[in-house]
């Protein structure tokens, strides 16, 4: 069978590959621009490189900001809407220049205001386009994937991506695989598909994922990776490399069309130097199978780099019994994919996986049931590929929940198919176990990570001193939750207990008297520690919401309910934070002047929920748009579809709700959120209570 590989289409991407032996554009490569080999990239710069970066205004004004694998320092010539921290940069430019300079490789460069017609950009004194600076040579995540098909955006620009994604985790024991289709530039769609004897219900799985540009790929330890695409149905079909390689390559091959609706596995045989054997496999109980398109990725074994992502390649022989794997290396954010190299069973049968850790999977041959229960298989040879993800997955390892909240397309999540009946109450007074005769529980906020969901929320009981601290519970789908723990207790009353994490550290902001207190996780999420106070003021700062937003940490709080006061700081932890110059930037607007939940940003736009106290506190939750934020400027405008929580109806919010958290799920899934609602004071029963809605993905 014919190999559609495109071995020079990297090197048509991009005008990197003409700078040569000077290595003036070595830092650029990696995640997400290079067209420089790795060896090339090895060669030429070390990650302890400095290189300097030129922004340069043409035209009207432009913000922008980019991201690198090092770090990121300013010169002289950055102006105060210029900013650095860390691995980032921002700034406004318009016929000027800022100068910057950098470690590692450029991974982004996003302009947030202006066209690409407004400014040049340089790195080390050779221009470069925005293109050229975007460009993804592989990018590799981890994906929660279920039965519906869903679309994966991919981070970067392809021409031609191949997309793997093998093996299923084991949250479900029903055999089952990924299946792929409509694979392009910009993304492609997944799903859990089951086999077609089973009912095609399954619980969420998750999946190792690596999208990488067709054609052949140089590492930094010497070896290669091959790309490409081929044609398979039920018979055996041969796939020839175009050059051969040092050694037996490991290969990864799936499906990434429907041509046939039945149920497949891609089998892959005869693997070496020069080619392999592939075809596709139905159950045992059908017989033939149209024509699939297949993509593959052909990998030496070994470790190394590939487009600035560390990985470990090898093979090993297991059977359908659970066998352990480790690591040479350990990972901080693995992506684990795996391919059976061999075809020792003839009875269709997958990969699964769990258990996976930084240093270690366990994993297992997986057979399909359709004729007869007998489900053992015999040893056969798998590949493995374990790599740093070079992506933030959701709610995945280093992830900032406010800042980006949601990835670019997420719509809004406002009130417009928002059902409050459908918010039944997951947590009530009666849940709280640990701290007496509790009136009620309201102001949740959430935290998910690494599969688990947290929620921390203010409990009360009016008889016991101090009447108000912060527990906490855990979900495993944000839908049915489990009390824990007080896991926050002062000598006054606590609410409104905002988390968050930012550079692996976890951060919490409950209010207290005239003072809003910055408190860190020692042991997550039980044990916090007061490390400052962000400010203390001469009014009652009340629900204070923390959002870092285009390079610089803000704080939005109240005073008397009505008026808006804002604080900015470029450091988290420093004590005594900056005063907007316009403060209160807000006055009078007793419908919109408390916060009522966490900032969020959604394509680079900054979202605030503020509480409707204007008949009574906490009536409603309305969502503004901050249209001019700056040290000294400031404004906004209410959504379409505000008030987001309103009360409603006889039941457990009929007097108001005044806390929503909304966190998204992914593409065609929408928000997941917490709320709260109040009943009619005269009723004895659980006054405040907590839901849980979901918000689909169309606002």
């Amino acid at each position: 069978m014919e190999n559609w590989s495109n071995a020079s289409s990297i090197g048509r991407r991009s005008i990197l590959k003409t700078i040569g032996a000077t290595g003036a554009l070595a830092g650029i490569g990696g995640a997400q621009a290079s067209t420089l080999s790795d060896t090339q990239r090895a060669q030429q710069s070390t990650e302890g490189t400095t290189h300097d970066l030129l922004v340069r205004g043409v035209g009207d004004p432009a913000r922008y900001q980019f991201t690198t694998s090092g770090t990121v320092s300013g010169t002289g010539s950055l102006e105060s809407n210029d900013s650095v921290d860390g691995n980032r940069g921002s700034g406004r430019v318009a016929w000027g220049d800022d100068r910057f300079r950098f470690t590692g490789e450029i991974l982004s460069f996003e302009l947030l205001e202006g066209s690409a017609d407004d400014v040049n950009v340089f790195v080390d004194g050779q221009k470069v386009s925005l293109t050229e600076l975007n460009a993804s040579g592989a990018s590799a995540r981890t994906l929660t994937v279920d039965e519906p098909w869903q679309t994966y955006q991919l981070a970067g620009q392809y021409e031609s991506p191949v997309v793997i994604a093998s093996s299923l985790s084991y949250a479900g024991s029903n055999p089952c695989h990924v299946r792929l289709q409509n694979v392009s530039s910009e993304s492609f769609d997944a799903r859990i598909e089951e086999w077609d004897y089973l009912n095609d219900i399954h619980y969420d799985e998750t999946v190792g994922s690596l999208a990488i540009e067709s054609g052949t790929h140089g590492l930094d330890n010497g070896s290669t990776v091959k790309v490409g695409r081929t044609l398979a149905d039920h018979t055996w079909s041969s796939v020839s490399f175009d050059q051969t390689f040092d050694q037996t390559p490991l290969v990864f091959c799936q499906s990434e069309t429907m041509q046939g609706n039945q149920a497949i596995v891609t089998r892959v045989s005869n693997v070496s130097s020069e080619g392999f054997d592939v075809k596709v496999q139905e159950e045992e109980a059908n017989g033939s199978h149209k024509v699939e398109s297949l993509g593959y990725v052909a990998i030496e074994p070994g470790v190394g780099t590939l487009h600035g992502m560390a990985f470990e390649a090898g093979r090993t022989t297991i059977d359908g019994h659970w066998h352990s794997l480790s690591f040479e290396n350990g990972f901080t954010n693995p992506v684990f994919l795996a391919g059976m190299q061999t075809y020792n069973g003839s009875n269709p049968a997958g990969l699964r996986h769990r258990n996976l850790s930084e240093t270690s999977v366990t994993v297992k041959v997986d057979e399909e049931r359709s004729l007869d229960d007998e489900m053992y298989h015999i040893e056969e040879q798998i590949a493995y590929l374990v790599l740093e993800s070079n992506e933030t997955p959701l709610y995945v390892g280093e992830t900032i929940p406010e800042m980006p909240h949601a990835p670019h397309g997420a719509t809004l999540p406002t009130g417009t198919h928002f059902h409050p009946s459908d918010a039944t109450p997951v947590l009530r007074a009666s849940d709280v176990t640990d701290y007496g005769a509790v009136d009620y529980v309201a102001d949740p906020f959430m935290f998910v990570e690494e599969g688990t969901w947290h929620m921390f929320f203010e409990i009360v009981n009016e008889n016991r001193r101090p009447d108000a601290p912060i527990g906490h519970a855990t979900s495993s789908d944000g839908l049915h939750w489990t009390y824990n723990q007080v896991v926050l207790t002062k000598q006054y009353h606590t609410s409104f207990p905002l988390v968050w994490k930012y550079q692996n550290e976890y951060y919490m902001c409950p209010p207290t008297g005239k003072k809003v207190e910055l408190y860190k996780a020692q042991q997550f999420p039980t044990d916090w520690t007061h490390i400052g106070n962000a400010i203390d003021v001469d009014y009652y700062p009340h629900d204070p919401t923390f959002v870092r937003y285009k390079g610089r940490w803000w704080l939005f709080t109240e005073r008397g309910n009505e008026n808006v006061m804002v604080y900015h700081s470029t450091d988290l932890e420093r004590e005594g934070w900056i005063p907007h110059e316009g403060n209160p930037v807000v006055t009078d607007r007793l419908q919109a002047g408390r916060q009522g939940g966490r900032p969020i940003v959604v394509d680079d736009r900054l979202f605030l929920y503020f509480q409707d106290s204007v008949e009574n506190y906490g009536d409603a939750v309305r969502c503004y748009e901050v249209t001019d934020l700056s040290p000294s400027t400031y404004a906004d405008q209410e959504v379409s579809g505000s008030p987001v929580l309103h009360e409603f109806g006889s039941g457990w919010a009929n007097n108001g709700m005044h806390t929503f958290d909304p966190w998204w799920l992914g593409p065609g899934k929408g928000w997941r959120c917490a709320v709260d609602g109040v009943r009619a004071q005269e009723s004895s029963e659980d006054l405040w209570t907590i839901g849980i809605v979901d918000i689909p993905p169309t606002g």
